[in-house]
């Protein structure tokens, strides 16, 4: 055989197996944040932070939080909703 063909025929394997996989997949939606690690709440104050408001520091990564929270289920439930219609 040829190079040139063994090479085409290698391409094309790649290219169905691509394909196999995007159609074996279409429905399933993985949400990125899932992956996400919660940060590690320092126990003591960093150096060059001593001026910083702490309480108000923890309010907001707790509403940061809240939002994120409300947002993955927000996208959980779009998805699933659009994977039913499918």
């Amino acid at each position: 055989m040829d190079l040139g063909l063994i090479i085409l025929i290698i391409l094309a394997l790649v290219v169905v197996a691509a394909g196999v996989e995007a159609y074996l997949k279409r429905n399933r939606h993985r949400n990125i944040s899932a992956n996400r690690p919660d940060a590690p709440e320092p126990d003591h104050v960093p150096l060059g932070t001593e001026a910083l408001d702490r309480a108000l520091v923890r309010k907001v990564r707790q509403e940061n939080r809240r939002l994120t929270n409300l947002n993955d289920d927000h996208s959980r439930r779009y998805h699933s909703a659009r994977a039913d219609k499918d």
